[in-house]
Protein backbone atom coordinates (compact mmCIF):
# COMPACT_ATOMS: atom_id res chain seq x y z
CA UNK A 1 0.00 0.00 0.00
CA UNK A 2 2.37 2.18 1.17
CA UNK A 3 4.46 1.82 -2.92
CA UNK A 4 1.02 3.50 -4.33
CA UNK A 5 -0.62 6.21 -1.05
CA UNK A 6 3.73 8.11 -1.06
CA UNK A 7 4.03 8.63 -4.45
CA UNK A 8 0.77 9.67 -5.51
CA UNK A 9 0.22 11.89 -2.02
CA UNK A 10 3.78 13.23 -2.95
CA UNK A 11 2.78 14.08 -6.74
CA UNK A 12 -0.24 15.66 -5.40
CA UNK A 13 1.53 18.01 -3.08
CA UNK A 14 3.70 18.93 -6.06
CA UNK A 15 1.18 19.80 -8.16
CA UNK A 16 -0.61 22.05 -5.49
CA UNK A 17 2.37 24.16 -4.73
CA UNK A 18 3.05 24.85 -8.32
CA UNK A 19 -0.65 26.01 -8.47
CA UNK A 20 -0.26 28.15 -5.66
CA UNK A 21 2.94 29.54 -6.97
CA UNK A 22 1.93 29.52 -10.54
CA UNK A 23 0.52 32.95 -9.70
CA UNK A 24 3.28 34.39 -8.28
CA UNK A 25 5.52 33.31 -11.16
CA UNK A 26 3.13 34.80 -14.06
CA UNK A 27 3.05 38.06 -12.29
CA UNK A 28 6.93 38.87 -12.33
CA UNK A 29 7.92 41.32 -14.26
CA UNK A 30 11.37 40.40 -15.81
CA UNK A 31 12.72 42.32 -18.67
CA UNK A 32 13.91 39.46 -21.27
CA UNK A 33 12.66 37.80 -23.90
CA UNK A 34 9.99 35.38 -23.18
CA UNK A 35 10.85 35.20 -19.43
CA UNK A 36 7.65 34.21 -18.33
CA UNK A 37 7.96 30.92 -20.88
CA UNK A 38 11.59 30.40 -19.49
CA UNK A 39 10.54 30.50 -15.82
CA UNK A 40 7.76 27.98 -16.84
CA UNK A 41 10.14 25.44 -18.42
CA UNK A 42 12.75 25.95 -15.50
CA UNK A 43 9.59 25.22 -13.13
CA UNK A 44 8.59 22.43 -15.17
CA UNK A 45 11.56 20.89 -15.03
CA UNK A 46 12.27 21.06 -11.38
CA UNK A 47 8.91 19.10 -11.01
CA UNK A 48 10.23 15.65 -10.76
CA UNK A 49 12.99 16.85 -8.21
CA UNK A 50 10.50 18.73 -5.84
CA UNK A 51 8.10 15.58 -6.29
CA UNK A 52 11.30 13.33 -4.57
CA UNK A 53 11.87 15.50 -1.91
CA UNK A 54 8.08 14.83 -0.64
CA UNK A 55 8.05 11.52 -1.25
CA UNK A 56 11.57 11.44 0.74
CA UNK A 57 9.84 13.75 3.99
CA UNK A 58 6.54 11.47 3.58
CA UNK A 59 8.78 8.39 4.34
CA UNK A 60 10.66 9.68 6.87
CA UNK A 61 6.98 11.20 8.53
CA UNK A 62 5.61 7.31 7.99
CA UNK A 63 8.52 5.56 9.22
CA UNK A 64 8.80 7.69 12.76
CA UNK A 65 5.07 7.71 12.74
CA UNK A 66 4.98 3.77 13.01
CA UNK A 67 8.11 3.47 14.94
CA UNK A 68 7.96 1.99 18.43
CA UNK A 69 11.16 3.59 19.70
CA UNK A 70 10.78 6.82 21.70
CA UNK A 71 12.24 9.65 21.90
CA UNK A 72 12.72 12.50 24.33
CA UNK A 73 13.47 16.41 23.93
CA UNK A 74 15.34 18.21 26.24
CA UNK A 75 15.80 21.80 26.58
CA UNK A 76 19.19 23.02 28.39
CA UNK A 77 19.08 26.39 29.13
CA UNK A 78 21.62 28.85 26.73
CA UNK A 79 23.98 29.39 30.56
CA UNK A 80 24.22 25.59 30.83
CA UNK A 81 26.30 22.90 29.69
CA UNK A 82 25.33 19.24 28.37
Amino acid sequence: MKDCVIPNRASLLTHQLFQTLSPLIKSQDIPARDPLDQLVTVWSGEQARLTAVFKLALQIKTSLLISTDLYRCVYHPPWTYC
